[in-house]
């Protein structure tokens, strides 16, 4: 897993959502509030619901920005010039983040985290004791450490 994990706040924008996830070459990260209890996850792909309800012409630059390798800084900047202007109100993390994250603990076999990602078709597992994320598996983490593991089994 990977440890400390990058978060947001229920109440940063979209725009600080975007810059989080793109700075950071991430795809997700938990939502965690005041006191460090994790209410959500955000995604590219809460993004991308949420730009697809945008008028006035964001879905392109925004869509170039989501899809890894299509987008890059000046990309990202573009996406949001639409959003800034007076009469809209920019969202936050929690207008947009999936509330019913599924999680797992510290002792949960990874062949368990990997098949509760497998079933619900999701990309990362927050890792949570009590309700404080100690750490976060994805997809790729899982990508990276299953060729050693067969390996291993395989001795």
């Amino acid at each position: 897993m990977s440890s400390p994990v990058i978060s947001v706040t229920p109440n940063t924008s979209v725009t600080e959502v975007a810059r989080t996830l793109l700075d950071n070459d991430i795809s997700g990260c938990p939502v965690i509030d005041e006191v460090g209890r994790m209410r959500g996850i955000v995604s590219r792909a809460n993004l991308l619901d949420h730009a697809l309800g945008v008028e006035g012409g964001a879905l392109t630059p925004i869509l170039r920005f989501l899809v890894p390798g299509l987008g890059d800084e000046a990309d990202f900047e573009d996406a949001y010039a639409p959003l800034r202007a007076d009469d809209y109100e920019v969202p936050t993390a929690q207008e947009i983040m999936t509330s019913d994250v599924i999680a797992a603990g510290p002792d949960m076999p990874l062949e368990e985290v990997a098949r509760i990602m497998s079933r619900e078709r999701i990309h990362r597992v927050p890792i949570v004791r009590g309700q404080r994320v100690v750490g976060i598996i994805t997809s790729l983490d899982l990508l990276a450490v299953f060729p050693e593991h067969e390996t291993q089994e395989q001795l």
